[in-house]
């Protein structure tokens, strides 16, 4: 425990949930039908906004529903990290293939996650940590003890475990 305690507070920084908004999207084609989309978009269901102006058949299905965190790219990104408060709409942006609307229905603020949250993660960390740290130390010894080697240049060519497992496929 004492050893977790101090693991913690060397590495609590790590461990934080990031500020995620969540919201609607919709896609359209050009920038007309974005338009069309935007001034409807306060006093019509986004479902209905969706059938009438959405082009992208996945965004259609999931009905617009999106969760973007803050750290996130593109252009949905800053479209929705642009508005202040929930229930505010952005204006009409370019997205790859077309444009895009958003509408920011709530915003779960970043925090640092607490220990008790994290233990078991944390444990796991630490004990593959203290397996590393074994490990190079064995082969520190084994290097002085049969006079080994290591040459880089060809260990770089050589496979990986997880590369030796896979199969070939035929």
């Amino acid at each position: 425990p004492e050893q977790l305690d101090e693991f913690w507070a060397a590495h609590s920084s790590e461990y934080v949930k990031e500020t995620i908004r969540h919201g609607r999207v919709i896609y359209t084609i050009d920038r007309e039908n974005a338009d069309a989309a935007h001034a409807v978009a306060a006093s019509q269901d986004w479902v209905e906004i969706l059938a009438d102006y959405g082009a992208n058949p996945q965004n259609v299905e999931a009905e617009g529903v999106m969760a973007m965190p803050i750290s996130g790219t593109g252009s949905l990104r800053d479209a929705i990290y642009g508005l202040s408060q929930t229930g505010d709409l952005s204006e009409p942006f370019p997205v790859e293939g077309g444009w895009g609307v958003c509408k920011l229905e709530s915003i779960e603020e970043g925090r640092n996650l607490e220990l008790n949250e994290v233990r078991n993660r944390l444990g796991d960390r630490m004990k593959a940590i203290r397996k590393e740290e074994a490990l190079v130390k064995l082969l520190d010894e084994w290097r002085l003890e049969y006079s080994v080697t290591v040459h880089d240049k060809v260990l770089e060519s050589v496979k990986s475990w997880d590369e030796l497992k896979i199969e070939p496929s035929s």
